[in-house]
């Protein structure tokens, strides 16, 4: 029996089907993080291209979440298809031992921790920033097509305009801008139609024909003054607020060992840091404990007259022990000297108690429940 081919043939279909669960889990909770951000940034004026650009930097956050659980079904329900086939004790029957059965899932969990690392530390903060920093864009700068003639409405901080009508070519027509921005300089501004136009990231207000009127009652020389065509910036106001503060889950290895000064000055920055590293640490070594529970919890029972389903509980209840551990370990109540030495022993008891399991000759996780039943 050619043990290559096999390993190659459990690896296959191990891969088709985690990328087919990595796939499911993806678009589903991408269309539900989609809605949301269509109530936030919907009808601001980006296009559709835009708007999906912007909904897509949200994927590799999910898949460092996503990774280790797809992988968990993968191999649970590849390794209860081999004994529901008969596969399995095929295989055993033929001398092809658990070790090399393990060899195509830990080659694929090794990948997988090496793309989780790249995506925890790097790709997912980055592209999770940028999203904010669209957001935070869209929010802010929005054109002439989501101004909605005949109501007041706040166009930027400290600007109310207000224009009765829209024409066919999409200028806005009688429109009134009250600038109180500088509460002790506030400025009325009319004009017989205006635009609202973008240049790069900046929004200005365009317009023609109209007058500029000083609302200071305390200045002598307050007056009004003609234009025939005048260019308001609706975003200057708003330039040094806009700033996207860094968050320390958002941060990149080259960050992590080299923090910004702009973001040591928010509180306990560092230490919060340090825990959003010691998360992410523990969801990579998540990986390959979820692809020893899905092959042991499977493996080590025998064929199943009634179905599998107290073996996907009994891993998906183990799976959920450990990411509880997890988040424990590493959260602000941890101490950070050894919060690193705790996650470290609590991966290596479930990996040990996993192996153990594997290698031992006889044992069977659900063998005392069997032997009651046949009582």
């Amino acid at each position: 029996m050619n043990q290559t081919l096999i390993e190659r043939y459990i690896g296959a279909r191990l891969l088709r089907t985690f990328l087919v669960v990595t796939l499911v889990f993806t678009l589903v909770i991408w269309l539900i993080q989609t809605l949301n951000l269509i109530d936030n940034i919907g009808g601001k004026g980006t296009t559709i291209i835009g708007f999906l650009g912007i909904s897509l930097l949200g994927i590799p956050g999910l898949l460092t979440y996503i990774l280790p659980p797809a992988l968990l079904i993968a191999v649970l329900t590849q390794m209860i298809r081999l004994l529901q086939d008969h596969e399995y004790f095929a295989l055993s029957a033929a001398g092809f031992s658990p070790r090399k059965l393990l060899q195509p899932i830990l080659l694929i969990s090794a990948v997988l921790a090496v793309i989780q690392l790249l995506l925890s530390f790097y790709i997912a903060p980055t592209a999770t920033h940028l999203l904010r920093q669209q957001k935070n864009a869209v929010s802010e700068n929005f054109v002439t097509d989501a101004f909605t003639p005949g109501s007041f409405q706040d166009i930027a901080p400290g600007i109310t305009a207000f224009a009765d009508t829209l024409s066919e070519t999409g200028e806005l027509q009688q429109v009134l801008i009250y600038d109180y921005s500088d509460a002790e300089h506030p400025v009325t501004y009319t004009a017989r139609e205006g635009r609202i136009t973008r240049t790069g990231t900046k929004n200005y207000f365009l317009l023609l024909e109209g007058h500029i009127h000083d609302d200071n009652m305390q200045r002598s020389n307050r007056g009004l003054i003609v234009f025939s065509e005048y260019v308001l910036p609706l975003n200057a106001a708003a330039k040094e607020t806009s700033a996207i503060h860094m968050r320390p889950r958002d941060t990149t290895i080259f960050q992590i060992l080299n923090p910004p000064a702009a973001a040591l000055t928010q509180k306990d920055f560092i230490k919060r840091m340090h825990e959003s590293v010691r998360q992410r640490v523990a969801n990579i070594t998540t990986v390959l404990v979820y692809a020893f529970l899905g092959f042991v919890i499977a493996t080590t029972a025998s064929l199943q007259r009634t179905g599998y389903g107290r073996q996907v509980m009994t891993a998906a209840s183990f799976a959920i022990i450990y990411q509880i551990g997890i988040f424990v370990l590493s959260g602000e109540t941890a101490q950070s000297s050894l919060s690193i030495a705790y996650l470290a022993v609590w991966f290596c008891l479930f990996a040990g108690v996993c192996l153990w399991f594997i290698f031992a000759p006889g044992v069977r996780l659900f063998k005392w429940p069997e032997k009651r039943r046949a009582l």
